[in-house]
């Protein structure tokens, strides 16, 4: 499996590591993006981008422990993130839900 290094982006704040993912896949490519972030670039955080697959193409990053931080709203009013459902409510909404759900 090959992943493209160029998208991870590092940066030092506060004395943290943290890793600007500008492109995450499905589940089974994101262990390898998640690899990259935490054990290659030995990043302390990672921002992740809108996870379109949901909350599964997140697990690879969550498995370590360590912070992730999702973008889920995006200043262009064009991005998909600003489609409304059937009840009215913005993409970006309906996955904050999903994501922020407590299935115990």
């Amino acid at each position: 499996m090959t992943v493209n290094l160029d998208t991870i982006f590092i940066m030092n704040v506060d004395g943290k590591r943290v890793a600007i993912c500008n492109s995450i896949d499905v589940p089974h490519t994101n262990v390898y993006y998640a690899k990259a972030v935490f054990e290659i670039f030995n990043a302390d955080e990672v921002i992740l981008p809108f996870p379109y697959a949901g909350r599964e193409s997140l697990e690879p990053f969550l498995a370590y422990g360590k912070p992730v931080y999702v973008s889920l709203i995006n200043s262009d009013p064009t991005h998909l993130c600003w489609l409304k459902g059937e009840d009215g409510r913005y993409l970006w909404q309906m996955l904050w839900e999903k994501l922020t759900k407590d299935d115990s």
